[in-house]
């Protein structure tokens, strides 16, 4: 039996006659491809490709920006011993109820926080929900900033192994 393929290609095709004849485009291969990650090489093997530095360097940036992005809408901000939600629906939550209190004076009474219930006993306590709120954002944002500088200056494939991604810094409001 005897095998073909496209350069570049995972695609295989066979012929098992007792004449095989090599279909236009396709070379004769050594035998299947291992699996569907394997691609023909133009001396009739199969390898699993190479990913250039830039491929992995765009890799290892997505992973940071998906890792941001989780622990900002996961980890919470701190503010007075309870966690908080910092995601976009949460922080317009908590603008809303800032600016509901400078139009009319009405405080909520409590806040939901991730991890129990905040009384809201004045202003103050809203704001350093909200304080606590953007320092984590801009917190996970100088993160993911750093993290891609190294990303840029790493010259190879083990360099960029060796970056390792991690957000979890809780920040705690300064107005406490």
């Amino acid at each position: 039996m005897k095998y073909y393929a496209i350069i570049g290609e995972s695609a295989c095709t066979y012929d098992n006659t007792k004449t095989p004849k090599c279909p236009d485009g396709h070379i004769e291969m050594q035998g299947p491809p291992p699996s569907a990650e394997y691609l023909a090489q133009a001396d009739g093997t199969w390898a699993i490709p190479v990913p250039t530095l830039e491929e992995l360097k765009a890799a290892k940036l997505a992973e940071i920006v998906t890792a941001r992005n989780n622990a900002i809408d996961k980890e919470g901000a701190e503010h007075k011993g309870l966690r908080f939600w910092a995601d976009k629906g949460s922080k317009s939550d908590i603008l809303f109820a800032i600016m509901a209190y400078e139009k009319t004076g009405h405080l909520e009474p409590m806040w939901k926080a991730m991890d129990g219930i905040m009384p809201i006993e004045s202003a103050d306590d809203l704001m350093g929900i909200a304080e606590a709120i953007g320092l984590h954002v801009a917190a996970q944002y100088a993160t993911e900033f750093a993290l891609a500088e190294l990303v840029k200056a790493a010259e190879t494939a083990e360099e960029l192994d060796a970056i390792e991604v991690e957000f979890y810094v809780l920040v705690r409001a300064r107005t406490e």
